[in-house]
């Protein structure tokens, strides 16, 4: 399994939405997957920055 590691700002995330078991990032009008679920970067995001999320989008408040 190969791939391409791309590192983000937090600001220049507009929102996380979930896909199944993978977390599409959304980055102006760029899409990028995560590998994780949703859930495990909803707790990073809201605890250290103002991120709010439903059930299946996690945005910048």
């Amino acid at each position: 399994m190969g791939g391409v590691i791309e590192f983000i700002e937090i600001g220049q995330m507009v929102y996380l939405e979930a896909d199944s078991v993978i977390t599409n990032f959304v980055k102006d009008k760029t899409q990028l997957k995560g590998a994780r679920n949703l859930g495990q970067y909803v707790k990073i995001l809201q605890r250290e920055h103002r991120f709010s999320s439903s059930a299946t989008v996690c945005s910048l408040t």
